[in-house]
Order: structure tokens, then C-alpha cells, then sequence
């Protein structure tokens, strides 16, 4: 393989693994607001939003957050259709 080919190829396989570690960060940052919501309500899915004075890892949070959303209704949007169209997912 050219150089050009293996650096992109190396590229690729870094973006996926930060784009699946953000996922993965994000859905604990949910999850922990889920079971903190059960002692402290509202105030709990808050702490995801980030202020205006917010830090670069406040955020981040908001950021993981959101993908883990949008990986979890793309993936349930791809589940969905398999199901009603009858095929095994």
C-alpha cells in the first residue's frame, strides 16, 4: 500500500474509535443523569446542558450527549424498518 493509502486508512480507524468513545461517554453522562433524576429531578438532566461560563469539558459533555442521541435514534430508525419490513435485523 502507498503511504498516502495507510495514512488515510489510519485516519479513518482513529475517527471511528473518537466518534464511538464519544457514544459510549455520552450514554453514561444520560444514564447517570437518569439515575440521579430519581433523587434530584429536573436538576439532574441540567448539569447536560452547558452555561455560557462552561469549560471545554462541559462542552464536550453536551456534545457526547448529543451523538449518543443521534446514534441511539438512527440506530432504532434502522431496527424499526427491518422489523416492519419482516426481515431479521
Amino acid at each position: 500500500m502507498r503511504a498516502r493509502a495507510i495514512l488515510t486508512y489510519s485516519f479513518g480507524r482513529f475517527a471511528f474509535l473518537l466518534l464511538w468513545s464519544l457514544v459510549a461517554w455520552g450514554a453514561l453522562l444520560i444514564a447517570s443523569a437518569v439515575a440521579d433524576s430519581f433523587s434530584e429531578g429536573r436538576t439532574a438532566f441540567a448539569r447536560l446542558i452547558p452555561t455560557q461560563e462552561a469549560t471545554v469539558w462541559g462542552w464536550l459533555g453536551a456534545l457526547s450527549v448529543a451523538v449518543a442521541l443521534t446514534v441511539g435514534l438512527i440506530g432504532g430508525a434502522v431496527f424499526a424498518s427491518r422489523v416492519t419490513r419482516g426481515s431479521n435485523p
